[in-house]
Parts: structure tokens; C-alpha cells; sequence
């Protein structure tokens, strides 16, 4: 199986099970839109009150990955008092 095959078989069963897939032409393109649905998400949630009952919830991983990510949210125009942030335990 081919490495387009592999990524073609993968996609289809993250998005089978329900799973928001996203591709970039590069890792910062891949950050600003990630950073642009999770503020998107993140809006929906305090604009519906469909959070925790305060605004809205975000659970993100440490680690160097998302840094770009973080990066992109820091920049990201939202009223952050709004969003509770955690720590996933891996």
C-alpha cells in the first residue's frame, strides 16, 4: 500500500468515526486552521451558552506539538475569561 493509500485509508476512518479531519500545505498553514476552529468552536459555545455553564471548555496536551497552535489561539480575538482551559492526561 502506497503512503497516498495509507493517508487516503486513514482519513476515511477518522472521519467514519466522527472526527474532524484537516489538512494544510504546511505545519503553520496546519496551525492557523486548527487555531481558527477551535476559536470558531470556542464561540459557538459561549455565544450558545452550550459550555460548562460558563462559557466554554477547552482541553489541550502539553508538549511542544501544539505549540504552534497556542501560538495561533494567543493571537486569536476572544474574550478568554470566557473559556475554562485544562490539561489532558495522557
Amino acid at each position: 500500500m502506497t503512503i497516498t493509500d495509507q493517508v487516503h485509508d486513514a482519513k476515511n476512518r477518522v472521519t467514519a468515526a466522527g472526527i474532524h479531519w484537516c489538512e494544510a500545505a504546511d505545519k503553520q498553514a496546519l496551525a492557523s486552521k486548527l487555531s481558527d476552529d477551535i476559536v470558531t468552536r470556542l464561540q459557538t459555545a459561549i455565544d450558545s451558552g452550550t459550555g460548562s455553564g460558563h462559557g466554554a471548555s477547552l482541553v489541550v496536551s502539553g508538549g511542544s506539538t501544539p505549540a504552534p497552535v497556542f501560538a495561533c489561539l494567543s493571537e486569536a480575538d476572544i474574550d478568554w475569561s470566557q473559556v475554562k482551559v485544562t490539561l489532558a492526561d495522557e
